[in-house]
């Protein structure tokens, strides 16, 4: 039996972001990160976006295309939210 997929929500995906970039393991990091946060900020780029998307439809099942968000210099973890909401996950 395949187990329980969590359910997605904000708080879920800037985890999953911070995992990513790696932003929540540095111990220097002075960045104190919200879902206002701009990704940028956090070292989120494509390749994390691409990540980040793979991750999202093994543990919650949210298949993203993400060709089709394009990350402006100053997206948040609540824009790529309503990106998702949008798509109706």
């Amino acid at each position: 039996m395949a187990p329980a997929q969590k359910p997605l929500n904000l708080a879920n995906l800037l985890g999953e972001i911070l995992e990513v970039t790696g932003a929540d393991h540095d111990g220097e990091n002075e960045i104190s990160p919200t879902a206002t946060t701009p990704l940028r900020e956090l070292g989120f780029d494509s390749l994390a976006l691409l990540e980040l998307g793979i991750i999202l439809e093994e543990k919650y099942s949210v298949s993203v295309n993400t060709a089709s968000f394009r990350l402006p210099p100053n997206a948040t973890a609540d824009d790529l939210w309503k990106f998702l909401k949008n798509r109706q996950i």
